[in-house]
């Protein structure tokens, strides 16, 4: 989806501003380095007008739009709940929503509390455009442990705890059982040689034209790549950063994760030919009817679809199955944090404690009866509905436990080995780290298109050759396309 179209804003155009992708965002000239020193008291700032007594205190939540009716629902239940409160939906659509939010965040559209990203959360807070709620709230810190380690540089600017999540979710290897025993083999590959034997054996026996697969199609294509990197990594944890600290490139050689990941699925693309094609460029629900229809045998897909792919609609059901990532066992996972705007800040104490509360109501601990927070003795009371009435995922451990949760994932999943993923994950997005090199989104393209993207799409597609030097010359390529953007974003 292409995320480079100007958006309007109080009757003038914001030209140039968003760079593309999900996440080029605009930057100060000179954004700071270091932690910005804030005062931590919240005061009324001068023109704001303090609602009088008995007036509920407004909240503009900001969301993408997503289960309309659920989110009305929670946003009318916590209303009903707190007569001192209004919490009024702002909804933008998914497809623009980083643009959209960094256009309202901008021009200080009320905005009091909104879903993120952790690229947004990075640049917004180097703008000031949101508050660093560990400052506000050091209550916040508890929440710390409620996540697996690797979500939590997600949550965090400087160290610091910025918000709480909407969700998180890791990519996940899923095989199917019935056809990998039609194939002669009794469990799913642990290694990358035994997923490309197992492919060539499947294909062999006539049982799928094409028997592997994976989402790097439509806004998929770097989460799902950084989970082959994690995966190839030879290293107890997921080393498997393409940058280092300084946003240099690292990743131009043969030993580097990224070489072995491409050089694995240009030979089952080209070579073997065990490897679909289409699922480069074609979209979410394809790639879910491949794996749920017994098109593909073998294939990586985000945690949230698995539910559709394990369906009962579906010709496979129930032998779809997950297991741990081939090689290290790690795999990659993303976040999409809820953050506190400045625009609350500034209003005054009881905006910012409203946002506050409604944040930790969406994804923190409440008291089922008040809706107030409890973190000792309450629940996570909309991420238990969040996964439980409409599917979605969450990041946070104690959620997975709770009985509503685990009814409705048995149906597709089994639940400790979903836990066991979870001890294996490295977050993408911060590789780099969006503060130091915020045109990552231009080279890349994000969730869309962009110079890196297309490069390593055409080497994918057997465009570029399919030999190690051909594979070479692409990341020599992409290397290239970095330096120049870092140069031209630098002057």
């Amino acid at each position: 989806m292409d995320r480079r179209t100007a958006t309007k804003i109080i009757g003038g155009t914001v030209a140039g501003l968003i760079i593309g992708g999900a996440a080029g965002y605009l930057l100060k000239p000179e954004a700071p380095t270091g932690v910005i020193e804030r005062t931590v008291t919240v005061t009324a700032q001068p023109g704001v007008t303090t609602p009088p007594v008995g007036v509920p205190t407004k909240v503009d939540y900001l969301v993408w739009t997503w289960a309309v009716e659920f989110q009305h629902r929670i946003v009318e239940n916590y209303n009903k709940a707190h007569p001192d409160a209004n919490i009024v939906i702002n909804e933008l659509p998914q497809e623009t929503f980083f643009e959209g939010a960094q256009a309202r965040l901008l021009t200080s559209v009320p905005t009091d509390v909104m879903f993120s990203d952790v690229y947004l959360q990075v640049l917004a807070a180097m703008n000031d455009w949101i508050v660093i709620a560990e400052d506000y709230f050091p209550e916040i810190k508890q929440y710390e442990t409620a996540f697996p380690a690797g979500y939590l540089p997600g949550l965090k600017v400087k160290g610091k705890m910025m918000g709480l999540h909407k969700y998180g979710a890791p990519s996940l290897f899923l095989s199917n059982s019935d056809l990998l025993s039609k194939a002669g083999f009794d469990h799913a590959p642990t290694t990358w040689n035994e997923a490309a034997e197992q492919a060539i054996q499947i294909k062999k026996k006539g049982i799928c034209g094409r028997p592997m697969g994976a989402f790097l199609g439509s806004y998929g294509f770097w989460g799902t790549l950084y989970g082959f990197l994690a995966g190839f990594s030879e290293k107890e944890t997921a080393d498997v950063p393409m940058f280092d600290a300084d946003a240099n490139p690292v990743f131009v050689h043969e030993d580097h994760p990224v070489f072995k990941a491409l050089k694995f699925i240009v030979k089952a693309v080209n070579v073997d030919k065990t490897w679909d094609p289409a699922s480069v460029t074609q979209g979410e629900p394809d790639d879910i009817n491949a794996l749920g229809s017994g098109a593909w045998a073998l294939g990586w897909m985000p945690a949230y679809d698995f539910a559709s792919i394990n369906d009962p609609s579906q010709k496979m059901y129930p032998n779809i199955k997950q297991t741990l990532n081939p090689g290290s066992k790690y795999t990659s996972c993303w976040i999409r944090p809820i953050n506190l705007t400045t625009m609350a800040q500034k209003r005054g104490k009881d905006a910012l404690e409203q946002a506050y509360k409604f944040m930790i109501y969406y994804s923190g601990k409440v008291n089922p009866d008040t809706l107030e927070p409890d973190f000792k003795n309450g629940v996570y009371l909309v991420q238990k509905e969040a996964v439980a009435l409409v599917g979605d995922w969450t990041a946070i451990k104690e959620v997975w436990t709770y009985p509503e949760v685990q009814e409705r994932v048995k149906k597709f999943a089994d639940p400790a080995m979903l836990a066991e993923q979870d001890k294996y994950l490295f977050l993408h997005q911060m590789d780099p780290d969006p503060g130091i090199a915020p045109y990552w989104a231009k080279w890349s393209g994000g969730f869309g298109s962009g110079p890196a993207r297309a490069e390593l799409e055409a080497l994918v597609l057997g465009q570029r050759g399919t030999s190690d030097n051909d594979i070479m010359n692409s990341l020599k390529k992409i290397e290239e396309l970095w330096n120049t953007t870092k140069a031209q974003y630098k002057s």
